[in-house]
């Protein structure tokens, strides 16, 4: 692995915002972070999530936009979660706890741009006593769902150590056909919820 600070997938609900309504609300709700890493040659992905995290509900607003901005979301690295539960250790002991500050990831919405089919929210990602500024591409699919993603790079944020850590304890596993060991420091950060629209 690596990280993360993944981030986003969004559901819209059942209800899409079509246009002309009004007298209605929106609200984001059930947010989840999550996030893909890479290891060989081939790229092969591993991914997972994390098992404890808080996500601050934003009040009621008039759309999609104003529902997204100001969100924010705080992670404990040390539950990450990939289905794994040796993988799980050597992620939180090997990578995450030699963190600056092993204890939170956390990700706030800056700006949102676009309508309810497309756009970018940009998010202000912060580990390692390191903040980005990320643009996370969203699109919205017939059935409701939004699914907004992000390739960052560890090394970003002065990850270099960990990365070289969490390689070093993974080599066996990251070596693929061709002999090599690889630990990608690309990762794709993502974050899941549900978006309530209410009608008067």
């Amino acid at each position: 692995l690596v990280f993360l600070t993944s981030f986003v997938a969004l559901s819209l609900s059942p209800e899409s915002l079509a246009a002309g309504e009004t007298d209605c609300t929106v609200q984001i709700t059930d947010a989840k972070p999550s996030w893909t890493a890479y290891k060989t040659t081939d790229k092969a992905a591993v991914s997972g999530t994390f098992n404890d995290y808080q996500f601050a509900t934003a009040e009621p607003a008039a759309s999609l936009s104003d529902a997204l901005a100001g969100l924010n979301l705080s992670i404990n690295p040390a539950s990450v979660e990939s289905n794994n539960a040796p993988r799980n250790a050597t992620i939180a002991s090997k990578y995450f706890a030699l963190f600056e500050n092993p204890t939170t990831i956390s990700g706030k919405v800056l700006s949102v741009t676009g309508n309810d089919e497309s756009g970018t929210i940009g998010i202000q990602v912060t580990m390692n006593g390191q903040s980005k500024d990320l643009d996370f591409s969203y699109t919205v699919a017939d059935t409701g769902e939004l699914q907004a993603s992000v390739s960052a790079d560890m090394l970003d944020f002065a990850l270099n150590g960990p990365w070289a850590s969490l390689h070093e304890a993974c080599k066996a596993l990251h070596t693929g056909a061709d002999g090599v060991a690889k630990t990608w420091t690309e990762v794709m950060l993502k974050v899941s919820a549900k978006v309530v629209k209410s009608c008067k």
